[in-house]
């Protein structure tokens, strides 16, 4: 019996949007003994000011100054709320593709590492900057435009939730697969992640609904990526190595049930309350959620429900924990190598819920994280590793196999020869 259950996300009223007639163009494993030293640190610094920060007598700072982007004085945290982000970088709100070709080539010419953040809903800290990094945020790519029937050209900073919603609003077509419960990924964040949803067992994953992407590359090159291209089912769990994508094509599927309408050739820009790195350092933000995420084949399946099963009895206090989620997710095409390695349907099982806070309850999910991460080696399991809080080089590396891990880093090499692009998350 599969069960329809889904970590709840943020939420956020859905926002209207702005018309044009025209069409404009875009762990190093946690160690969790560690962690109330890092919140109590980071409630600290917050709070603590960060005049001290200054830009480093650098070639190309400078330039990105003149190009629009400014010094950041304060810290972040993400959705995880684990790690924070150094209170000394550099960030930009780009709004079109040309505008982040040109910041992107400026950085990589001067050595600048680069990340790019959505809505920061991560849990690990990888959209996080560090020190005297480039920023470069994803919120105002935010436009909507109706092509060509069937589709839609979307900013990747936008979240998908809206997305869903808006084409729903203004058209007689339907998005097959989303993120579910409430406002949380951006387009960008959802296909770095590699994108499933409850509807995936009658519509397999984000990645047959997405036609191209545009993506960004170190050079500061603009290409086109399509389905047919031997890169484009990396991009689906790359967790932002390859390059900053600006805009999607995804595909739609039409709502038989209502009169035929769709909106040629119209455009909108959407605008919302960013939620980002920022937002997650508020009193009132959204409660933190954690998830153990395992991938099973159908044959796994029972097994892999008892594990996890089995790890919720044996620490009882490490979450406040909600029902077992379990999504089935069908192999139409492909299947992303960085998401699932194998060519067959699987369930995604996971244990999840709200953080407890007291020390003992960090103490549990410390042991928790543990030994989920012994079960998936120990099982030879699939995870959702690109959303938990588990993450370190050293960990992708073991984690994936090594046709995996060396096609992908082949293909990083070509895209980002100086690896300059999230450092320090997937790769050494």
């Amino acid at each position: 019996m599969l069960i329809n259950q889904n970590p709840v996300m943020p939420s956020t009223q859905i926002p209207a949007a702005k018309r044009s007639g025209s069409k404009p163009r875009r762990i190093s494993f946690i160690n969790f003994s560690l962690l109330s030293i890092l919140v109590l640190f980071f409630s600290l610094a917050n709070s603590a000011s960060a005049s001290s920060c200054q830009p480093p007598a650098v070639p190309g700072v400078n330039q990105l100054l003149a190009q629009g982007a400014t010094l950041a004085s304060n810290m972040q945290t993400d959705f995880g709320r684990l790690q924070h982000s150094s209170a000394c970088y550099l960030e930009v709100w780009p709004v079109n593709t040309s505008q982040v070709a040109a910041l992107v080539k400026t950085a990589y010419a001067n050595n600048v590492p680069i990340r790019t953040q959505g809505a920061s809903h991560s849990e690990n800290g990888s959209s996080l900057p560090h020190q005297f990094e480039l920023l470069i945020h994803t919120a105002r790519l935010n436009t909507i435009t109706f092509e060509k029937t069937g589709t839609v050209t979307v900013g990747t900073g936008i979240p998908v939730a809206l997305v869903k919603d808006f084409v729903a609003r203004h058209s007689s077509f339907f998005m097959p697969v989303s993120n579910d419960g409430g406002v949380a990924p951006t387009v960008g964040g959802y296909i770095s992640a590699g994108g499933i949803g409850l509807t995936s067992d009658l519509y397999s994953g984000f990645w047959e609904h997405v036609n191209s992407i545009t993506l960004v590359t170190g050079s500061g090159k603009i290409v086109h990526i399509k389905k047919h291209d031997p890169i484009f089912q990396y991009i689906f769990g790359s967790m932002g190595q390859l390059g900053i994508m600006t805009e999607a094509v995804l595909n739609l599927l039409p709502n038989e049930s209502l009169p035929f309408n769709y909106p040629l050739g119209e455009s909108y820009t959407i605008r919302y309350p960013t939620t980002n790195g920022y937002y997650w350092t508020k009193p009132n933000a959204d409660q933190s959620i954690y998830w153990f995420n395992l991938f099973a084949s159908p044959e796994e399946f029972s097994q892999a429900k008892s594990d996890l099963e089995n790890l919720e009895n044996k620490y009882p206090q490490a979450l406040k924990y909600r029902p077992i989620y379990i999504w089935k997710v069908i192999r139409a095409s492909i299947t992303p190598p960085l998401v699932y390695d194998k060519p067959s349907d699987f369930y995604a099982i996971g244990i999840w819920g709200n953080r407890a806070g007291d020390s003992e309850s960090m103490k549990q999910l410390q042991s928790l994280a543990m030994d989920f991460d012994a079960l998936v080696f120990q099982k030879k399991y699939r995870r959702y590793i690109q959303t938990e809080i588990s993450a370190s080089p050293e960990l992708y590396k073991r984690y994936y196999s090594r046709k995996t891990y060396t096609e992908f880093l082949k293909i990083k090499s070509s895209l980002d020869p100086k690896f300059l692009f999230n450092q320090r998350s997937f790769f050494k």
